[in-house]
């Protein structure tokens, strides 16, 4: 998640918005959606802060 929020990338907000979305999907898939939901909350302010 690092590696994609980094601010020297030079992407737009779209594209970052959209490669987040497809990693997450991908954690929620591998891992389940209940033992997710805990972590996506985390997650979700981590990245308000970082965005």
């Amino acid at each position: 998640m690092k590696r994609i929020t980094k601010r020297n990338r030079g992407r737009s907000v779209a594209v970052l918005f959209k490669e987040i979305k497809q990693l997450m999907n991908g954690w929620i898939n591998y891992y389940g959606i209940g033992e997710m939901k805990g972590f996506m909350n985390e997650l979700n302010g981590w990245l308000k802060r970082r965005i």
